[in-house]
C-alpha cells in the first residue's frame, strides 16, 4: 500500500511537471489557463465536500473535523503570507498584486500617520487629504544642506522623518557651512516637526532660512498639490481659520486635544483612501517579481506548501480494499497545471534556466508522492478514528484555504467573468464522478 500510496501520489502531481513543460515551450491565453484553474478548484471544492469532509464526519462526528480544518487553514495561512513575505508572492499574478496592494495600503498609512501630526492639514477634510497622498516626495539631505532660504517663493509644506533642522534668521548663510554649530539658530525643529506652511497660507515668500542639523529624511507636499486641494477644497479657508484661532489657545490644551484630533483624523482618512492610490499598476507588479529575483526558492516552497495536503489526503484516503476518489485526483490534477504552467512562466522571464526550472518542478513531483506515503502511514497506523478525523480535516481546511486565498483569485485576475461557469462546471463534474 505505501507504493500504491507513492505512486498515486506522484500521478496527482506529475500535472506539476507537464504544466511546467508546457510553460517553458508555450504561453497559452490567460483565460484559458483561468478556465482549468478555476474548473480545477470546482472539483476540488467538491471532492472534499462529498468524499474527504463527509468521510470524515460519519465516522467521527463533526468536533474532530472541524478542529481539523480550522487548524489546517490556519496553518496555510500563516504559511503562505510568511513565504510570500519572502518572495513566493512572484508564483502567481494574483499573489504578485495583492502584494504590492498590501505594500501600498501600508504606505499610504505610514504618510497619513505622518501627516496627521501637521496641524494645518490635520483641519482638512480626511477625505480631501487623500488626494495628496500620491503628491508627496521623500527628500534624503545630508547634514548641513540648505532646506529654502529666506526670501525665495515657497515650494511646498515639509515634515520631518528623521533629524532635525535649523530656523535661520539675520545673515546669508552659505551652502558650505556646515550645521553641527550655529550661532544664529532662533529654533530647532525635531522628527515629526512640520515647517514651511505659513507662507504658503499667506502666499508670502518665505521669512527664514532652513537648514539640516545632521543628515535628515523630510516629506514634501509639493506647492503645486497644497494649490490644487485649495481650489477643490472648501475646507480649507476653515482650517486656516481654525489653524490661526487655534495658535492664540493654551499650549497644553491644544496638544492634548490635538493628538485626540489626530488618531480621529488618521482613522477617518484611511478608510476613505481612493483605490487608484493603493491599486497597483503593471509596471509596479513586474519591479516587485524583479526585486526579488524570481524568488526560486520561495516559490518552490509556496508550491511545495500548497500541494502538500493534496499529497497528505491522497495517501489518507488509500486503504486496503479502498481507492482514492477520482473526483480528488482530477480536482487536483488539474489545479497544479496552471499554477505550474504560470510560475515556470515567470521563472523563465527572470532569467533561470530550463534545467533549473525542470529540476525543481521535478523534485516536487517526487516529494508529492513521499508525502502520499507520510499521509497512508499515519492514518494507517492510528486506530482512533477522532484522530484520523483531524489529519483529514487537517488537510481538507488546508486545501480550502488555499483554493480560497490562491486558485480562485489568480483565475479571476486572468479569466474574469469566466471564472464562476468554469468553477460550477468543475464542480458538478466532481459530484457525478463522486457518485459512481
Amino acid at each position: 500500500m505505501l507504493f500504491t500510496a507513492f505512486i498515486m501520489g506522484t500521478i496527482a502531481a506529475s500535472s506539476l511537471l507537464a504544466g511546467a513543460v508546457l510553460g517553458l515551450a508555450w504561453k497559452p491565453s490567460q483565460r484559458t489557463t483561468a478556465a482549468v484553474m478555476a474548473f480545477g478548484a470546482g472539483i476540488l471544492i467538491s471532492a472534499l465536500a462529498f468524499e474527504l469532509v463527509e468521510e470524515a464526519y460519519l465516522k467521527a462526528g463533526y468536533l474532530p473535523v472541524a478542529i481539523g480544518c480550522l487548524a489546517g487553514g490556519g496553518l496555510f495561512a500563516f504559511l503562505n503570507r510568511l513565504l510570500n513575505n519572502k518572495g513566493a508572492f512572484a508564483r502567481k499574478q494574483a499573489t504578485a498584486k495583492k502584494f504590492v496592494m498590501d505594500r501600498k495600503q501600508r504606505e499610504a498609512s505610514e504618510i497619513l500617520e505622518r501627516l496627521s501630526k501637521v496641524e494645518l492639514l490635520r483641519n482638512l477634510p480626511p477625505q480631501d487629504i487623500d488626494a495628496l497622498i500620491p503628491d508627496i516626495e521623500t527628500l534624503t539631505l545630508p547634514g548641513g544642506t540648505i532646506v529654502f532660504r529666506e526670501g525665495q517663493e515657497p515650494d511646498g509644506l515639509y515634515l520631518i522623518e528623521k533629524g532635525k533642522v535649523q530656523i535661520l534668521r539675520g545673515r546669508e548663510v552659505g551652502e558650505d557651512e556646515r550645521a553641527s554649530v550655529c550661532d544664529d539658530a532662533i529654533a530647532e525643529l525635531d522628527q515629526g516637526d512640520a515647517f514651511g506652511e505659513m507662507a504658503l497660507l499667506v502666499a508670502e515668500k518665505r521669512t527664514a532660512t532652513v537648514r539640516c542639523h545632521g543628515d535628515c529624511v523630510l516629506l514634501r507636499v509639493k506647492r503645486e498639490a497644497f494649490d490644487r486641494l485649495a481650489k477643490t477644497s472648501p475646507g480649507l479657508a476653515m482650517a486656516v481659520s481654525k489653524l490661526l484661532a487655534r495658535r492664540l489657545d493654551s499650549i497644553s490644551a491644544r496638544h492634548v486635544e490635538s493628538e485626540k484630533e489626530r488618531k480621529r483624523w488618521k482613522e477617518v482618512a484611511e478608510k476613505n483612501v481612493p483605490d487608484e492610490v493603493i491599486e497597483p499598476t503593471v509596471v509596479e507588479m513586474r519591479k516587485a517579481v524583479a526585486a526579488s529575483g524570481g524568488a526560486p526558492l520561495a516559490i518552490w516552497l509556496g508550491i511545495l506548501m500548497d500541494g502538500i495536503p493534496e499529497s497528505a489526503v491522497i495517501g489518507a484516503s488509500i486503504s486496503p480494499g479502498k481507492m482514492v476518489g477520482m473526483a480528488l485526483m482530477a480536482g487536483i490534477f488539474l489545479s497544479n497545471f496552471p499554477e505550474a504552467l504560470s510560475s515556470a512562466v515567470g521563472m523563465k522571464q527572470a532569467g533561470h534556466s530550463r534545467l533549473r526550472i525542470m529540476l525543481m518542478w521535478g523534485s516536487l513531483v517526487l516529494l508529492s508522492g513521499l508525502w502520499a506515503v507520510i499521509g497512508h502511514v499515519i492514518c494507517t497506523h492510528t486506530s482512533s478514528e477522532a484522530v484520523i478525523a483531524v489529519f483529514q480535516g487537517i488537510g481538507a481546511g488546508a486545501m480550502l484555504t488555499m483554493v480560497a486565498e490562491t486558485m480562485l483569485p489568480e483565475a479571476f485576475e486572468q479569466g474574469g467573468s469566466i471564472v464562476g461557469i468554469s468553477t460550477l462546471l468543475g464542480f458538478l463534474s466532481a459530484y457525478f464522478l463522486s457518485g459512481l
